[in-house]
């Protein structure tokens, strides 16, 4: 592909679908802290800024070297493609999480013992109410009320 259409193509990637990891690397540089948007942006920025000196060097003295206009834009599309798979993940997570939260029962029998030990009623109370120390009553074919 010739360079002059790698570099218009690729300054849409670099500055309309990757102006979020700008954004997010000046506020994290404002606060005083780097993180992954920082490395994406300058990674992406210095291999952009290369080609384009590489590209116009060459057009001002026919000295072509190589460009890498093609980097850039896979790192933006990589690293969006990762947060993209990131969030379906978590989503599934949560939804595996809420499913395990509708197993919990609403209810538990709690076992009232005495100074001595010796179980002396049982009681039903709210499965939110229950504590470390609470000893529980399970029957057959019921659901477990706490870990």
């Amino acid at each position: 592909m010739d360079d002059w259409l790698k570099w218009a193509l690729v300054s849409v990637i670099q500055f309309v679908i990757g102006k979020r990891f700008y954004i997010a690397a000046i506020r994290a540089l404002r606060n005083g802290s780097t993180n992954m948007d920082v490395l994406v942006a300058l990674g992406t920025t210095a291999s952009y800024v290369y080609s384009v000196c590489a590209l116009l060097y060459g057009a001002l003295t026919g000295f072509w070297s190589t460009t890498y206009f093609e980097t850039s834009a896979m790192l933006i599309t990589f690293v969006l493609l990762g947060k993209y798979l990131e969030c379906l993940a978590k989503g599934k997570t949560s939804d595996a999480i809420k499913k395990l939260v509708e197993l919990t029962p609403a209810t538990a029998l709690l076992v009232v013992k005495d100074k001595d030990g010796k179980s002396i009623e049982e009681r039903e109370i709210d499965s939110l109410l229950i504590q470390p120390s609470d000893t529980l009553k399970v029957l057959p074919g019921t659901k477990i009320p706490a870990d």
